[in-house]
């Protein structure tokens, strides 16, 4: 018995200590090399690289937009907006899509990654043609917006937006 509490004591002392002597990750040091990481990937894949990506955009896009709710929620839309006319131009039926996404942008608003992953309650579609048109769509969109910090947005998208409602609901106030 002595052994046993012996043995785990010195396993609680082992991995308290590792701990507090762990190497820590200051912001801007990247230990996982993201160049093999693709521009557009759905979460879960890549998982070290993709990791690391928080690291290089610890910046939220409120953070970076002075934590200004109405402009960050502005910029937002505008890129979602872009996404649907996008769509509309290329022929890519975006209506019934439903997914988590995550996109870095760099710090002059070009994005550099997107990640997702698919709503259970989404329309049903391959999510390879989905990585195809976000990364058709990442060539050519630019936010218009610029950082001191490349920036990074967390949220969920049901496509349609319906970002104009908004617009004109926020005009006639």
């Amino acid at each position: 018995m002595k052994a046993i509490l012996s043995i785990l004591l010195f396993c609680c002392i082992s991995i308290s200590l590792s701990a507090q002597f762990a190497p820590k990750l200051e912001p801007g040091i990247i230990v996982q090399d993201t160049s093999s990481l693709p521009t557009v990937f759905q979460m879960g894949e890549f998982i070290p690289q993709s990791e690391q990506l928080g690291v290089r955009y610890n910046t939220l896009l409120l953070e970076a937009c002075g934590n200004d709710m109405n402009r960050a929620y502005m910029l937002w839309m505008h890129m979602m907006r872009s996404m649907e006319e996008y769509s509309d131009a290329v022929s890519y039926d975006l209506k019934g899509i439903k997914c988590w996404i995550k996109v870095f942008w760099d710090k002059n608003g070009t994005v550099d990654y997107i990640s997702f992953f698919l709503k259970p309650n989404s329309r049903n579609i391959d999510p390879k043609d989905l990585q195809d048109f976000f990364s058709s769509f990442v060539g050519q969109y630019q936010l218009p917006y610029q950082c001191e910090a490349d920036f990074s947005h967390y949220g969920s998208v049901s496509f349609p937006t319906f970002p104009v409602l908004f617009e004109e609901e926020d005009k006639n106030r």
